[in-house]
């Protein structure tokens, strides 16, 4: 790639052509499955009244672990190896610098997709911007670094993600410079698809900061402070095989008690994808933060 213009004088030869290297990665999707078991006399209790329903009870809670344990998976440290998992936002988003400096990330935590991100700055790294391992105070300054280096990579950030702990001290030090979060309806989109039609409300309502929607999750890692990526999501997604499935041995423990081996029935979710990023250097991280 060049960095800089390459006029040519009048009547000059043709300047050399530039031959472009071209990396390969793989991912394969992975399969996150939750089971859930009913035994026979606690089925047959949930007919009486009085009786908890204890079928669809586990049905229900077991619908919204799958999608919170989807949830950890995707939040998931850097030092932790994605394996049979989903791989999280902070292996994707890591770097050389940050193998290198910070002492909890091991040689080999930051390789992903068959990529070695522990033996050179590579073409690979995300922006990290870090304090080797030692928490330091959150800033406003620290803070906008994150949507300039993205700037500076040729990304645009389209999202932040972090934790409730970061987002309230972030708005302590807005609301001492007399500035305030904005707000505005966000649109989850998938694969550059909107769920709603034009013309038509639809989303849900956010916080904004320099016009980018802020987005929260418990189960983001938590040095002393919550850390805060800055993402640009043209530039990774998760890629779905298959939407979540819910599968069932059936309501009638007699039909299935040979399929079982027991006399209980099953419940279970499973869902088939994997996380994927494409432009690394698109993506930026902000760590090792305290109040």
């Amino acid at each position: 790639a060049r960095s800089t213009p390459n006029g040519i004088a009048e009547a000059a030869a043709i300047p050399d052509s530039v031959k472009s290297t071209y990396a390969t990665f793989t991912h394969k999707p992975k399969t996150q499955m939750d089971v859930f078991e009913v035994g026979q006399v606690q089925g047959m209790l949930s007919a009486y009244d009085d009786a908890l329903d204890a079928w669809q009870s586990e049905r229900e809670e077991f619908s919204a672990l799958h999608a919170e344990m989807i949830n950890v998976a995707l939040t998931t440290d850097v030092t932790t190896v994605a394996s049979n998992n989903f791989e999280s936002l902070d292996r994707v988003v890591s770097s050389y610098a940050e193998v290198t400096n910070c002492g909890d990330v091991d040689a080999n935590d930051a390789d992903i997709y068959g990529l070695d991100r522990d033996a050179a700055a590579t073409w690979a790294d995300a922006t990290v911007n870090h304090n080797s391992n030692t928490n330091r105070s959150l800033t406003l300054s620290l803070i906008n670094t994150l949507p300039r280096d993205v700037f500076a990579n040729g990304g645009t950030p389209k999202v932040y993600l972090t934790k409730h702990d970061t987002y309230m001290a972030w708005n302590e030090l807005l609301q001492s410079n007399q500035s305030y979060f904005g707000e505005k309806p966000y649109m989850a989109t998938y694969n550059g698809v909107e769920t709603v039609a034009p013309g038509y409300d639809g989303g849900f309502a956010v916080s904004t900061y320099l016009g980018v929607p802020v987005l929260l999750s418990k189960d983001v890692l938590d040095d002393s402070l919550g850390r805060l990526y800055c993402l640009d999501t043209d530039y990774i997604e998760f890629r779905v095989l298959q939407p979540t499935k819910y599968y069932e041995t059936g309501i009638d423990i007699s039909q299935d008690i040979w399929a079982n081996g027991k006399v209980s029935d099953k419940g279970a979710y499973e869902t088939i994808g994997e996380l994927v990023g494409l432009g690394f250097n698109r993506q930026a991280k902000l760590r090792d933060l305290t109040t």
